[in-house]
């Protein structure tokens, strides 16, 4: 395959620096080199053994290791923040090698150089680089750390610096050496591009160009791709294809031009699309013909080849030149007419001149000097007229005669008819136009000359008013209220309108209104307002009317403006033990418990109620009672029973059932006993007739009298065994027993049967007959007694008795759901049955028919039903009944529940059976049940059956009333049972109600005595107070057969579309039924809430429900009941207003009543000794709330939050930001007293103040506070809160408790309660990285409102105004001691707080994991500034430094001397040195001396845990110890490395030193380990004849006399020199050494040279001398490695792994790699499959816009996201999301999109109304305006008509002058001769001329009769040339020669809309000719 593109790496194109505008993704990018790793020892460091062998795992030789490591490299980087690898790039295992290895590109399989893309840098970012050895981590060679300076990072690759690093592993002695560059990659997302694996800026797939601007995609073409996109190079198509999107054919790929032609792709070729750019000497379309023309010139003309020409081209000359090259010039004068006869003709080379005559010009002397339109030498001759003017012989030559409207010599001026007087009529304006004139008419008035009247009132112009048309003008009648043209002006009546008693008056449209000052009304303000209509003095009071006031004259013991207040007899505090109430001119003591009395002062003996229980022993106290109880029970009235069964005494499974004082088991399976603890063998029972006993654990049955067998299971029949019965009695066997029959004829009598009954005969005796005999006569029979009396039969009669002690009701006998009461007092004792709606009679047996009242409306039919009645609906018959066998169809108007449905089926049985059926087999049958919740319906199909026959329908119509729609529910037509009302509310069109209706709560809470199904609820809406007027009543009928268990469990129902019918108002409701066991007390004013549970009514409160709430003017009643006073006010009845406040208060800056300390109540008047409920007395004296309770006394509890307000976590009223005080009513906008706001809006106390409104001042603190020198509350230790009354045990929300109990606010929320969220910090405070609020400096505190100017008990201001801490005192007010320090922290020495290892802050709260802004975590989690910065957050900056310190060069401070600490705050005083300045002993160090760093650690007595270091035994010796160090440690602790200890020096001694060691080399022996021998033989130390050789560490001289080859060596000289050929297995240079290289040790890049007692490996420059490849691989050198090249079939370093990939499996140009058994192939892109053998055609992402592409056979398919749409995605759906108006079509184009509208809409979307006058429906140029819905055509002079279509004939008027003639035409007229006659004319000769058809006629033509000559024209070509479509004329040009009689027209020829070819108009006009 080949491509037509420029040849160049198709890899990403790198785009230089970073030339975007948008924001800029920026990387930082690493490159690090592993250069080489230099291991001379072959040494490796273990955890476990230290530095050894890499191959055995022993102690190096004297030499080091044999054995050479293998080799992996790791390449890491490190972050700031982590000890650990971000990212970790590893080789796999590098073959052994010795010496120095040097490293290439790649190392192994890890790229080199390692580019590490890094998304932010910080200044302790680097990287790691490690060599392992064996493949294993945890056995390392050599390491090196690098951390690059951040200035060397370069703005991009290209500027980058190249910095070398190394560094030798002290373990190993092995070194590592890198190179590295950093550098920037930014790429500009917004340009498309991005950094590659290379950290270079490429553009982003698909992207490509110098600015990646152009994105590549690729259409298919016929099913397939024809190219591919290379990221960063765009488009690649494949041979035969070209274009952007490789779509286009390329018709030049196999270049169709011949003779070294080059093709041209050119769609503008026609058919064939290309074309041919040929060499010189060819030509044709494709070069294959010569081109003579290329060698041959024509001088003066064009150049044609030619083939039938003598020498294949001809010329053709231009103008002037002839020949047959073009060189001769033509002689234009030998022709005459060249020059007109007004010049003179002169040749010219190539051309010709005329000389013209004065007066002309022009090329051939054909222009006249003269005007247009004149001619001759004084230009005196006419020669043309304007403006359709003729040409006449005057008496002096040529003159014009102009048409009407135009004059001159030549008709050019136009004449001004707006002269005349009369050209226009009504006062119309006239505008002259060139040769006409037109009429801008009046308003109301149009035509030509304005002559017709325009009806105005078609427009409708009057506003408010009627409109009367008249001539040229309209007149509006305007309504009462308004004036003006249009009835446009409101009339102000208070001009003349006056308002009684100073009233005012305002005008509005159309009428006014007086405003009636206060105690005035009416419609003028004209009577006196009765006050006293709308106001009840309360308590009897009589109310006396005045001008806006009203009196109430009080009755006696009231006062008040409405009577309201009552004189409080309770102020002498009458009650001792008791609470006083108010009463009318007296008071009642309500009794504390156990007092009595009047006053309560008298003592309740309780023990005569007998309140203990269980036989308690009762003892009277004073105010109370105690009871001593009998064993098993307690409780303060005994009336708790112990449970026995709490200690389970009830053993295997028994189940416990407590008793007094005692328990029972109820024993469970075969066990029994008093615990169930004994197994009953007997348990279940074997003996069917006797009883079971265990003998040694067996059970053995003991058979009743009659029964055998080993079960007892067999009867004994005791008959047979001789008769046991005497007297000739009969033996009668029974079960168990026998029977003798003693019954005879006589033993009855007559009136009675015996019979045998428990072997006694026993009589039964007839109807009426009684007694053992049935001799006596019943005279009971029948009853004849009362019901609740008992008949008694005597010797001649009976007798009724009494039933005194017998409840009649036990035997139920009320039914029907009726309720018994039993009267036991009755005399006799009776009972009374109370019925259920529906039933009457004495035991409710008797249904009521309800029916008999009429209770249906007179569309319904009543239907009696049993307990009730039914509605039935009138509703049409179906019009076809079909054969449905009786199936009949109702709908319910309400949801029926599957558990109603049984009473529905009563309901239609009853009304089915009961009306006609006459048989008792009746039936009704439901078959199929639906329900419809969105229409609140519910639909049945019913069958009826009478007799087993099915009902036809046509009587199941007439049964239910002809099929009814709906059943409604049987109304009782009586008072409702239950009534609820509201107060009147103010109502709108759609309303929603929520908890309360007015001061009706919701939901409404009824008590139902009993719930059937047809129970129902009935809501009325009034319109007026006294509800006459009602807007709609709304019966709702749930349907429900019974209630739900609980309220929690109850289903929710709701009704939607209750409608009343005569109004059309609809009810939303939503209810529960649900039974409960609160009985209501409408008596005492308690009702049930919607719990269930006993409540006060509405307004009601007290704990007798006695006390009623009545709103007054300046209070309200909340939801429980109480009056609660509006802001200022205060009292019991909020008539005190807070000027003057009582005694034990004062009024805030808001007039808000504030009680003194210790008080409290609406009054103030309540002191805090005997709290209420829910509150207790502080050590103040102060009212505090127990816990999620709040207001003024305590009584309300935080579950529903007041509207500012919220509950936290505790139950606690927390108030929203800006608002405060008790109920969170109060905004901090004007703040109390001793308050401000802050930024936030948030209430904060004044220095010294504290609490809800900030009347607290902290003089005496609260119990669990104390006040600091500012005066500030501070908390003690585990409490907190406003009033420091919460302790730290369950915290709020955003909370913890530390180990001391302190409270700590979780990070970024701050505050006393941690509700604050460090989002909007306060004025002096802002938030840091972590969201934790720091303060500014100098300010401090919870909220960053205290300075530090005078500072707290504990602490001082530094130089900067910054709170600083005594020693051992922390915290944000220094009010913390360290004593008991907080969970992460410690006290030092000095009591200061220290925190621990990787925490912080001022509590050792914040763990070093995300640092502040200027901090950063250390290795250890400690948290460190960065440079300049300081402090416990790092947020100080070396600037100004604290008072004992100072800045160094770095910004960082430093302590004067003698000080330490963060701030430099702590002076070294104790323990001191020379002067003064703190040592830290070692190994510590820091500015506290709290971190270990490497100095010898105090020698202290024994061992302790650290005393000796690095694996260091320790022995204690005498009070002191001894370190047993291992062999590579030394030091009193083990502390000193030993590097000696490994013998680094191969050839010499080693020497500790500070930096690490040295070694003293042997003679002969140099370098760093001693490890390179000298080579003396360089300092010709041999004498003459003889040479010089090197040993190690020394030198021979030899010859080969002298030279003795031991081992059968044999000397030989090379280069002159004596040499030892060594035999094989022998080296050296006298044979002596064994060869220990014969097997190659050394691997595949080393050279092996032999020792005596070893080998040694060295790197050689040519490793190919080696000969390390296998198989037939030749080598190549590579750097210091070497490349094997393999033969085929073998792959590997080495060429000695066997290739299955050498056959070349993979197709198409994919990558083929050999895993373990079998090969994989990597696809080029374009394609897939296992061996790459099929199309890819999704390989060019051909989908764009985030379509899935999805591969098919020979094709792909596009799946489109929603917004495009197309094969490839591409075009995008413009109309996915509807943009067109509704009822519009919407057509996505490919740029935008296109709504088609209806007819009568318009604009991008349809949804504009369409512009009727667009287009204009007016003819002829009118003017169009739209007037309301009509149109209006103001008609151009000359036309009139409705669309202005007709045209006025101006001749009727004559308005030509007499001696000329009115000619009429379209639009206008003209005036002509009057003697001239209608010229007769026919056609002429006709020409055809460019661009039309010329026609000569034989007459005259002027502009009256051209039209025709045209219509003449028009019938021929009718005729002749356009028989199907309608034919047009059109007149270009008019020439009439006056002296010859003739006109000249030039005509344009239309057959519909297509131009006919002049030249067949001229031939058909020329025939009829």
């Amino acid at each position: 395959m080949s491509y037509h593109s420029n040849c160049f790496d198709i890899g990403k194109q790198e785009l230089r620096g970073y030339t975007g505008n948008g924001p800029a993704t920026s990387e930082t990018i690493l490159s690090v080199r592993v250069l080489g790793l230099n291991n001379p020892q072959n040494l490796m460091a273990t955890e476990t053994k230290g530095a050894v062998c890499c191959v055995n795992y022993e102690p190096p030789g004297i030499f080091g290791c044999k054995e050479s490591c293998s080799i992996t490299i790791e390449v890491c980087y490190l972050d700031s923040t982590s000890s650990s690898c971000v990212k970790t790039f590893t080789s796999n295992v590098l073959p052994a090698g010795y010496g120095e290895t040097h490293f290439g590109s790649p190392i192994g399989n890890l790229s080199n150089p390692v580019i590490i893309h890094i998304p932010t840098w910080s200044g302790r970012s680097r990287y790691r680089v490690t060599a392992y050895a064996d493949g294993n981590f945890q056995n390392i060679i050599g390491q090196l750390v690098v951390q690059p300076n951040p200035r060397d990072i370069a703005p991009d690759e290209l500027h980058a610096v190249t910095h070398h690093a190394s560094m030798a592993y002290f373990r190993t002695g092995a070194s590592l050496s890198t190179d590295y560059k950093i550098f920037q990659c930014q790429a500009d997302p917004s340009l498309h591009q991005t950094c590659n694996e290379q950290g270079l800026v490429v553009c982003k797939d698909p992207y490509y160009g110098v600015a990646c601007s152009q994105q590549c995609s690729i259409f298919p073409v016929q099913g397939a791709f024809r190219g591919t996109c290379i990221q960063g190079v765009g488009p690649i198509c494949q041979t035969g294809w070209t274009g952007q999107h490789c779509s286009i054919p390329d018709l030049c790929s196999n270049n169709p031009c011949q003779n070294s032609g080059h093709c041209v792709t050119d769609s503008t070729v026609p058919a064939y699309g290309y074309r041919c750019e040929c060499s010189r000497g060819w030509t044709g379309r494709l070069c294959d013909q010569i081109d003579a023309c290329s060698f041959h010139s024509c001088n003066h003309g064009n150049c044609t080849n030619d083939n039938t020409e003598t020498h294949g081209y001809r010329c053709q000359c231009r103008s002037g030149w002839t020949g047959d090259v073009c060189d001769v010039d033509f002689n234009e004068c030998q022709f005459p007419g060249t020059c007109s006869d007004r010049g003179t003709c002169r040749n010219l080379a190539g051309s010709f001149s005329c000389n013209c005559e004065a007066g002309w010009s022009g090329k051939t002397c054909d222009t006249s000097l003269c005007p247009t339109g004149y001619i001759g030498a004084n230009c005196t001759t006419i020669t043309s007229c304007e403006n359709n003017g003729f040409k006449v012989q005057g008496p002096t030559g040529i003159i014009c005669q102009c048409p009407y409207g135009w004059a001159g010599a030549r008709c050019e001026i136009d004449e001004d008819e707006c002269a005349s007087a009369n050209a226009c009529q009504n006062n119309g304006t006239c505008i002259n136009r060139p040769g006409s004139f037109i009429c801008a008419c009046q308003s109301g008035w149009r035509g030509h000359r304005c002559e017709a009247d325009i009806d105005e009132c078609v427009a409708n112009p009057c506003m408010h008013g009627n409109c009367s048309n008249s001539d040229g003008s309209y007149q509006c009648t305007c309504e009462n209220g308004w004036m003006g043209i249009h009835c446009e002006t409101d009339v102000d009546e208070c001009e003349h309108t006056v308002c009684q008693n100073n009233g005012t008056c305002i005008n509005f449209a159309g009428n006014f209104h007086c405003k009636c000052p206060d105690g005035y009304g009416g419609g003028l303000c004209e009577y006196d307002i009765d006050e006293c209509a709308n106001v009840t003095c309360l308590n009897f009071g009589v109310c006396v009317d005045g001008v806006n006031e009203f009196t109430c004259q009080c009755p006696q013991g009231y006062t008040g403006k409405l009577c309201e207040v009552d004189i409080d007899e309770c102020l002498s505090n009458p009650c001792v033990h008791g609470t006083c109430s108010d009463e009318v001119a007296q008071y009642n003591c309500h009794c504390q418990q156990g007092w009595s009395g009047v006053n309560c002062d008298k003592d309740v003996d309780e023990c005569d109620f007998s309140p203990c229980e269980n036989g308690g022993n009762c003892t009277n106290n004073p105010g109370s009672y105690s009871c001593a109880c009998v064993l098993g029970f307690v409780g303060t009235g005994c009336e708790i029973n112990i449970d026995d069964c709490s200690s389970s005494p009830c053993m295997n499974n028994a189940t416990c059932v407590d008793q007094i004082n005692d328990f029972t088991c109820l024993c469970f399976g075969q066990f029994t006993g008093k615990q169930c603890n004994v197994y009953n063998f007997c348990a279940y029972n074997p003996c069917d007739h006797g009883k079971c006993v265990v003998t040694d654990k067996t059970p053995k049955c003991l058979c009743d009298s009659g029964w055998e067998g080993v079960s007892c299971q067999y009867d004994i029949d005791e008959c047979a065994q001789g008769s046991p019965c005497s007297d000739g009695k009969t033996c009668v066997n029974t079960a168990g027993s026998y029977e003798c029959d003693s019954c005879n004829a006589t033993y009855c009598g007559v009136n009675g049967t015996c019979s045998i009954q428990n072997s006694v005969p026993t009589c039964t005796c007839g109807h009426g007959w009684t007694g053992e005999d049935c001799s006596r006569e019943d005279f009971c029979v029948g009853n004849p007694c009362s019901s609740h009396l008992e008949c008694v039969n005597t010797l001649d009669g009976y007798m009724c008795h009494h039933h005194h002690d017998k409840d009649l009701c036990v035997a139920m006998p009320c039914e029907n759901g009726g309720s018994c009461e039993f009267h036991a007092h009755y005399t006799p004792p009776s009972y009374e049955c109370h019925c259920s709606d529906g039933w009457t009679g004495t035991t409710c047996t008797t249904d009521i028919d309800e029916c008999s009242t009429s209770p249906c409306a007179s569309d319904h039919v009543c239907v009696n039903t049993a307990g009730g009645y039914a509605c039935v609906k009138h509703a049409n018959k179906r019009s076809a009944l079909e054969n449905d066998h009786g199936i009949v169809t109702l709908e319910v108007d309400s949801v029926i529940q599957k558990s109603d449905v049984g009473d529905l089926h009563d309901l239609l049985t009853s009304l089915t059976c009961g009306n006609g059926c006459g048989s008792p087999d009746c039936s009704v049958e439901i078959l199929s049940y639906s329900v419809q919740s969105r229409f609140s319906t519910s639909t049945f199909t019913v069958l009826g059956k009478c007799g087993g026959d099915v009902i036809n329908q046509e009587a199941m119509y007439e049964v239910l009333d002809k099929t009814f729609r709906t059943i409604e529910k049987p109304r009782n037509h009586q008072p409702c049972q239950q009534t609820q009302t509201s107060t009147r509310i103010q109502g709108q069109h759609n309303i929603k109600f929520n908890s309360s209706i007015g001061n009706l709560s919701n939901p409404i809470i009824f008590q139902v005595k009993q719930w059937t199904m047809f129970s129902a609820f009935t809501v009325k809406a009034f319109e007026d107070k006294t509800q006459t007027r009602t807007i709609g009543m709304f019966d709702v009928f749930p349907y429900l057969s019974k209630a739900d268990t609980s309220q929690s469990t109850a289903r929710f129902h709701e009704k939607r579309s209750v409608q009343d019918h005569r109004t059309h108002a609809s009810l939303h409701v939503r209810f529960q039924v649900y039974e409960s066991n609160c009985s209501p007390d409408p008596a005492s004013n308690k009702v049930c809430d919607s719990n269930g549970h006993l409540m006060c009514a509405p307004h009601y409160y007290g704990l007798q429900c006695n006390k009623r709430c009545i709103p007054t003017q300046n209070g309200y009643c909340d939801n429980s009941g109480n009056l609660v006073c509006n802001s200022s006010y205060y009292g019991l009845h909020c008539n005190k207003q807070c000027i003057t406040p009582p005694s034990h208060g004062h009024c805030d800056s808001n007039g808000t009543l504030r009680c003194d300390t210790s008080y409290y109540g609406l009054h103030c008047d309540k002191q805090c000794i005997t709290p209420p409920s829910h509150g207790y007395c502080d050590s103040y004296g102060t009212l505090r709330c127990d816990q999620s309770y709040y207001g003024l006394h305590c009584d309300k509890q935080c579950i529903t939050p007041p509207s500012h307000g919220r509950c936290d976590s505790n139950g606690t009223l927390r108030c929203d930001p800006s608002y405060y005080g008790l109920h969170c009513d109060k905004q901090c906008i004007t703040p109390p007293s001793h308050g401000h706001c802050n930024s936030n809006g948030r209430l904060r106390c004044d220095m010294s103040y504290y609490g809800l409104h900030c009347d607290k001042q902290c003089v005496t603190p609260p119990s669990h506070g104390h006040c600091d020198s500012n005066g500030t509350l501070r908390c003690d230790p585990s409490y907190y809160g406003l009033h420091c009354d919460k302790q730290c045990i369950t915290p709020p929300s955003h909370g913890h408790c530390e180990s001391n109990g302190t409270l700590r606010c979780d990070m970024s929320y701050y505050g006393l309660h941690c509700d604050k969220q460090c989002v909007n910090p306060p004025s002096h405070g802002h938030c840091d990285s972590n969201g934790t609020l720091r303060c500014d400096t100098s300010y401090y505190g919870l909220h960053c409102d205290k300075q530090c100017i005078t500072p707290p008990s504990h602490g001082r201001c530094d130089s900067n105004g910054t709170l600083r801490c005594d020693p051992s005192y922390y915290g944000l007010h220094c009010d913390k001691q360290c004593v008991t320090p907080p969970s992460h922290g410690h006290c030092d020495s000095n009591g200061t707080l220290k925190c621990d290892t990787s925490y912080y802050g001022l509590h050792c709260d914040k763990q070093c994991i995300t640092p502040p802004s200027h901090g950063h975590c250390d290795s250890n989690g400690r948290l460190r500034c960065d440079m300049s910065y300081y402090g416990l957050h790092c947020d100080k900056q070396c600037v100004t430094p604290p008072s004992h310190g100072h800045c160094d060069s770095n910004g960082t401070l430093r302590c004067d001397m003698s000080y330490y600490g963060l701030y430099c705050d702590k002076q070294c005083i104790t323990p001191p040195s020379s002067n003064g300045t703190l040592h830290c002993d070692p190994p510590f160090e820091g500015l506290n001396c709290n971190h270990s760093g490497s100095a010898t650690p105090p020698q202290v007595s024994g061992c302790l845990a650290h005393s000796c270091l690095n694996r260091g035994t320790c022995t204690y010796i005498a009070n002191t110890y001894r370190c047993q160090c291992p062999f590579e440690y030394t030091g009193t602790n083990c502390e000193i490395l030993n590097v000696c200890a490994y013998s680094p020096c191969r050839h010499g001694q080693c020497a500790t030193t500070a930096s690490g060691f040295h070694c003293n080399c042997e003679p002969g022996w140099t370098g760093f380990t001693c490890e390179t021998d000298i080579n003396e033989c360089l300092r010709s130390v041999c004498s003459s004849g003889q040479t010089c050789v090197n040993n190690f560490g020394s030198y021979t001289c030899l010859s080969c006399e002298h030279t003795i080859c031991q081992n059968n060596g044999t000397c030989i000289y090379q280069d002159h020199a004596p040499v030892c050929k060594c035999g094989r297995g022998w080296t050296g240079p006298d044979c002596s050494i064994p060869d220990s290289c014969l097997d190659n040790p050394c691997g595949h890049y080393r050279r092996c040279e032999a020792f005596p007692d070893g080998y040694y490996c060295h790197y050689v420059d040519n490793i190919c001398s080696l000969s390390p490849c296998k198989n037939g691989g030749s080598c190549r050198q590579n750097g210091h490695g070497f490349i094997c090249e393999c033969s085929i079939g073998y792959k590997g370093e080495i060429c000695d792994e066997i290739d299955p990939c050498s056959s070349q499996p993979c197709l198409n140009g994919a990558t083929c790699t050999y895993d373990t058994n079998t090969y994989t192939c990597t696809c080029a892109k374009g394609w897939i499959g296992r061996t790459c053998n099929e199309v890819d055609y999704c390989a060019s992402t051909p989908c764009n816009n985030n379509g899935v592409c999805v591969n098919g056979k020979g094709d792909y398919t596009c799946v489109c996201p929603v917004g495009f749409q197309g094969r490839d995605c591409m075009k995008k759906d413009f109309c996915f999301n509807n943009p067109c108006y509704t009822g519009t079509t919407c057509i996505s184009s490919a740029t935008t999109y296109e709504c088609i509208c209806p007819p009568d809409m318009t604009g991008a979307h349809c949804n504009n109304t369409k512009d009727k006058c667009n287009p204009s429906p007016c003819l002829n140029h009118a003017l169009c305006e739209t007037v309301g819905e009509a149109v209006v055509c103001y008609c151009l002079g000359g036309w009139d008509g409705e669309i202005c279509g007709n045209d006025i004939n101006e001749c009727e008027v004559n308005p030509c002058p007499t001696q000329l003639s009115c000619v009429n035409y379209p639009g206008g007229f003209s005036c002509t001769e009057q003697t001239r006659r209608s010229p007769r004319f026919r056609l002429g000769s006709v020409t055809q001329i460019q661009g039309g058809t010329q026609v000569n006629v034989s007459s005259l033509l002027t502009k009256e009769n051209i039209f025709s000559i045209k219509q003449r024209i028009e019938d021929i070509v009718n005729v002749r040339l356009c028989t199907t479509q309608e034919s047009s004329v059109q007149l270009l040009g008019l020439n009439s020669d006056v002296s010859f009689g003739m006109s000249t027209i030039e005509i344009l020829v239309l057959c519909g809309s297509d131009v006919i070819d002049s030249s067949r108009v001229s031939r058909e006009l020329q025939d009829f000719v």
